[in-house]
């Protein structure tokens, strides 16, 4: 009967934003956690009956970016670390089951065919790492808390209404975003990307948003600057796009429209900020 309530807390918070995005769920296959089961041993209820009725998560949304600040992660992220030689005692595997932007990933550690700490969640580095929470649940309970703490009060006031709907200059810009057509047009010899912009439609924005996909998959988004390309023309500009982050190299990277925006996404479109 635990399980049944062992997230209500969870459910009430959520009820208090009505935000599509702000709390993003991903359901997965118990069959994911099975795999992970039948190598290291049955992992611990309460991150498993999150898993089954959550999936994987996206919390609290940033302001600032459109990316999450507390992620639970289904099924564990395997990787290993050896604390003495391989095959040994000291080899210990870590399985990632989330992240929190102030403590970074958070994980079981596991060795000798059990989870070690009695299932603690541990964050930090080899030789850096300590106890964030006694189980799954009392880290991400504590994560939640600190979490929130993260948004100012005016914020947070914001976050807990409906965003309002866009008005007619914004639908404007946002049918106008549809019309611009992007293209990768090469690599400068110092590393910056060539993109090749085309305004298809009947008037200029400042800038465009853009998404880009580096390497493994890895998303971004970029603004480009667009101010001076007037409908119907076309221009190529050289933009840095994330130049000198290892996963974004120039050669690799593939530029991409973005869905188009709800409302709520106003503060990641920089076309809305001169609206």
């Amino acid at each position: 009967m635990e399980s049944m309530y062992r997230y209500d807390w969870l459910r009430r918070e959520m009820a208090l934003v009505p935000r599509r995005t702000f709390f993003v769920f991903e359901r997965r296959s118990l069959s994911d956690l099975k795999e992970a089961e039948a190598q290291y041993g049955q992992l611990p209820p309460d991150y498993t009956d999150f898993v089954r009725e959550f999936g994987r998560a996206n919390l609290f949304r940033s302001t600032r970016n459109p990316w999450h600040n507390l992620m639970v992660l289904a099924p564990p992220h395997i990787t290993s670390r050896t604390l003495g030689e391989p095959g040994t005692a000291g080899e210990v595997v870590e399985m990632q089951v989330g992240f929190y932007i102030n403590t970074g990933p958070a994980y079981f550690e596991w060795a000798g065919g059990s989870l070690l700490h009695d299932g603690a969640v541990m964050v930090g580095h080899a030789g850096q790492r300590r106890k964030a929470g006694a189980s799954f649940g009392d880290w991400l309970k504590r994560s939640f808390a600190a979490c929130k703490k993260i948004y100012t009060k005016v914020e947070w006031e914001q976050i807990t209404k409906p965003a309002p709907p866009f008005t007619e200059g914004e639908q404007r810009i946002l049918e106008a975003m549809s019309q611009f057509v992007v293209r990768k047009a090469g690599v400068t010899p110092e590393g910056n990307v060539l993109v090749e912009i085309e305004n298809r439609s009947p008037v200029e924005l400042p800038q465009l948003t853009i998404g880009v996909r580096g390497r493994g998959g890895v998303l971004g988004s970029i603004a480009l600057p667009t101010a001076g390309i007037w409908p119907g023309t076309t221009k190529t500009i050289e933009s840095s796009v994330y130049k000198g982050i290892g996963r974004f190299e120039p050669d690799e990277i593939e530029l991409y429209r973005l869905p188009p925006p709800d409302p709520e996404d106003r503060p990641y479109f920089w076309e809305f900020r001169s609206s």
